[in-house]
Protein backbone atom coordinates (compact mmCIF):
# COMPACT_ATOMS: atom_id res chain seq x y z
CA UNK A 1 0.00 0.00 0.00
CA UNK A 2 2.83 2.40 0.78
CA UNK A 3 4.21 1.70 -2.70
CA UNK A 4 0.98 3.06 -4.18
CA UNK A 5 1.23 6.27 -2.15
CA UNK A 6 4.82 6.79 -3.23
CA UNK A 7 3.94 6.24 -6.90
CA UNK A 8 1.06 8.68 -6.57
CA UNK A 9 3.29 11.34 -5.01
CA UNK A 10 6.02 10.89 -7.62
CA UNK A 11 3.52 11.11 -10.48
CA UNK A 12 1.73 14.24 -9.23
CA UNK A 13 3.82 17.37 -9.26
CA UNK A 14 3.14 20.30 -6.99
CA UNK A 15 0.64 22.82 -8.33
CA UNK A 16 2.74 25.68 -7.00
CA UNK A 17 6.16 25.11 -8.56
CA UNK A 18 5.61 21.91 -10.60
CA UNK A 19 8.19 19.97 -8.59
CA UNK A 20 7.94 16.50 -7.10
CA UNK A 21 7.72 16.71 -3.30
CA UNK A 22 10.33 15.03 -1.12
CA UNK A 23 9.22 11.78 0.45
CA UNK A 24 10.11 10.95 4.04
CA UNK A 25 9.54 7.42 5.30
CA UNK A 26 9.74 7.22 9.06
CA UNK A 27 10.03 3.95 10.94
CA UNK A 28 8.40 3.06 14.22
CA UNK A 29 10.15 3.72 17.55
CA UNK A 30 11.73 0.75 19.26
CA UNK A 31 10.23 -0.61 22.47
CA UNK A 32 12.04 -2.23 25.35
CA UNK A 33 9.67 -4.96 26.52
CA UNK A 34 11.58 -5.26 29.81
CA UNK A 35 10.38 -1.89 31.11
CA UNK A 36 7.64 -1.78 33.75
CA UNK A 37 4.99 -0.19 31.55
CA UNK A 38 5.49 -2.87 28.87
CA UNK A 39 5.19 -5.73 31.34
CA UNK A 40 1.83 -4.59 32.76
CA UNK A 41 -0.86 -6.94 31.40
CA UNK A 42 1.57 -8.07 28.67
CA UNK A 43 0.14 -5.32 26.43
CA UNK A 44 3.42 -5.01 24.52
CA UNK A 45 4.41 -8.70 24.41
CA UNK A 46 6.03 -9.45 21.05
CA UNK A 47 5.82 -5.87 19.82
CA UNK A 48 9.60 -5.31 19.67
CA UNK A 49 9.99 -8.08 17.08
CA UNK A 50 7.06 -6.80 15.03
CA UNK A 51 8.49 -3.28 15.04
CA UNK A 52 11.82 -4.58 13.72
CA UNK A 53 9.96 -6.41 10.93
CA UNK A 54 7.93 -3.34 9.95
CA UNK A 55 11.00 -1.08 10.03
CA UNK A 56 12.82 -3.57 7.80
CA UNK A 57 9.94 -3.42 5.31
CA UNK A 58 10.03 0.38 5.38
CA UNK A 59 13.79 0.33 4.80
CA UNK A 60 13.36 -1.91 1.76
CA UNK A 61 10.66 0.37 0.35
CA UNK A 62 12.86 3.42 0.93
CA UNK A 63 15.77 1.77 -0.90
CA UNK A 64 13.52 1.06 -3.90
CA UNK A 65 12.33 4.66 -4.12
CA UNK A 66 15.76 6.27 -4.24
Amino acid sequence: MIDNYIKFIKNNKSHINKSVPSIIISGLPTINEQTTYCKVNDNYKGVAKKILEVNSLYANIAKKTI
